[in-house]
């Protein structure tokens, strides 16, 4: 684990306290059963060699949170899912996640991956 992995892990477990009110996450959004699911997939990158493994665990992740919100909302007849939706609830998952070494896989996804295979939904 590098010194920004160390550094990032140990300000993610200082923050473990915050929680949805504290981020303005809305009530129907409060879904700790989905958002354990992404937060397990974020921590399955490290099970990953590859930077597609890796990066494809980061996108189911944050495929899962997408979907919920978007299912939520077309039950809530409301307007769509913004940014104002989404960042909050990413930061939940990182925060929930606790993931050891997520400077180190984002460096490596960034650097070893074709750039085709950044494009669209994954580079996203």
């Amino acid at each position: 684990m590098t010194n920004l992995d160390s550094s990032l892990y140990w300000r993610l477990k200082v923050l473990s306290w915050v929680s949805y009110q504290h981020l303005d996450i809305q009530p129907m959004n409060r879904l700790d059963d989905m958002w354990k699911v992404a937060s397990d997939e974020m921590n399955n990158m490290d099970n990953h060699k590859t930077p597609q493994g890796k990066l494809d665990c980061l996108f189911r992740s944050m495929r899962i949170m997408n979907d919920v919100l978007t299912l939520i909302t077309s039950n809530e007849k409301a307007k769509g899912v913004g940014a104002d939706e989404i960042l909050p609830i990413v930061i939940y998952i990182l925060l929930k996640a606790q993931p050891k070494r997520f400077y180190s896989n984002f460096y490596f996804i960034q650097n070893f991956s074709r750039e085709d295979k950044l494009l669209g939904d994954l580079g996203y």
